[in-house]
């Protein structure tokens, strides 16, 4: 049954927890061991599953070392379906992408003060890379830029959707880390209405980006705020953002990053 630790090149292994159990018939319908070899070939089976845990499940090896140390990621390329753009992964390689188009589109013009474009690593396991960034910079503002959840999709309720496709660049108000700066916001709204930006609000009640970790860890504080990329079916293999919206993006970091310098931060 299973391959686990064998050494074959490619295959399927098993683990339950901290032990490697074999494979049994009340775990699998068929207990055949899976073997290949040559440059280039397939298999289709199926897998019956039972009283899998957190802690238990199947993982798919390729690893021609035989040290079990490399593992295949999900296959989806980036293809086009109208206005949108579907992918794995999407979040967060979209924010990936607005950054850099923002710094190109930036190039050679004045900003009055210190600018810090940061990618940051481990945010899904716990904003690992924004705490270090922002307490060695230790920033005054600081712009998050993340996808957020579109889930405007047949049967869901409103207040469900969080954010829309097409619907345009989405502005942080909160989420299950942060409450944005309402100076911030205000700013964000009102740069956005100037250019003649499309926008809406967000509020995502459960879940968090590294703006709360600009927020918390910033040696004396920042006025953070996020700009989100509304992002159908996030975490799965096939995540979906549209296009308008992700040039929205861009075109709002821009400005704000322009215009910072200019605009009343007094509380109001």
């Amino acid at each position: 049954g299973s391959n686990y630790g064998s050494g074959n090149a490619c295959g399927m292994e098993y683990k339950a927890g901290a032990t490697a159990n074999a494979l049994t018939g009340a775990m699998v319908a068929n207990t055949i061991a899976i073997n290949a070899a040559g440059a280039s070939a397939y298999v289709e089976f199926w897998i019956q599953t039972l009283t899998l845990t957190g802690t238990a499940g199947w993982t798919f090896q390729l690893d021609p070392t035989g040290t079990g140390s490399s593992y295949v990621t999900r296959l989806s390329e980036l293809i086009e379906m109208g206005d949108c753009v579907n992918s794995k992964s999407i979040d967060n390689r979209v924010a990936v992408f607005v950054l850099l188009e923002t710094l190109k589109e930036l190039k050679g013009k004045e900003i009055p003060y210190d600018f810090y474009g940061v990618f940051t690593v481990q945010e899904e396991v716990g904003l690992r890379g924004v705490h270090v960034a922002a307490h060695h910079i230790n920033p005054d503002f600081s712009f998050c830029i993340d996808t957020t959840i579109a889930f405007d999709t047949p049967g869901a309720k409103p207040e469900e959707m969080v954010t829309k496709l097409g619907d345009g660049v989405g502005i942080k108000i909160m989420d299950g880390g942060v409450i944005c700066d309402y100076r911030m916001v205000a700013y964000m709204k009102e740069q956005a209405a100037k250019a003649k930006i499309k926008y809406q609000m967000e509020i995502l009640p459960a879940g968090g980006t590294d703006t709360a970790g600009m927020q918390r860890m910033a040696t004396n504080g920042t006025i953070a705020g996020a700009v989100s990329i509304p992002t159908r079916h996030i975490h799965s293999h096939i995540e979906m953002a549209n296009k308008h919206d992700i040039r929205g993006n861009i075109d709002l970091l821009k400005v704000c990053l322009e215009n910072l310098a200019t605009y009343n931060w007094d509380f109001k």
